[in-house]
């Protein structure tokens, strides 16, 4: 894994808020082996999502993606911050991000 990078993030206040991230990604040309990336919610309020991988090799090199990330977050102190966080796999990465939290009265787990 190469060095891991923080490419959205927001501050919230006390709540319960559904995270939408959309990661835009190519794998900069820089060789032949393809670039891989795995992306996360990284927060001290406690965080539930599944962790969002796309594997090397999966598009052409000097290609690139979007991928989607959602989760939830449940936040107990004033201006907690939530962070998308990506490690590339294989070359480098030029990594882009977005980040949408949206406040909501009630969590549902789903399985």
């Amino acid at each position: 894994m190469g060095t891991t990078q923080t490419v959205a993030s927001v501050t919230l206040p006390v709540g319960q808020y559904t995270l939408s991230a959309d990661v835009s990604f190519s794998d900069a040309g820089a060789g032949a082996n393809g670039t891989g990336l795995a992306c996360k919610f990284v927060s001290a309020g406690m965080v539930h999502q599944m962790q969002t991988e796309v594997s090397p090799g999966a598009f052409a090199v000097g290609g690139s993606l979007m991928m989607p990330i959602v989760g939830d977050v449940t936040v107990s102190v004033d201006n907690t911050s939530v962070f998308v966080r990506c490690s590339p796999a294989g070359d480098p990465a030029a990594v882009v991000a977005s980040l949408i939290a949206t406040r909501v009265q009630t969590l549902t787990p789903s399985l």
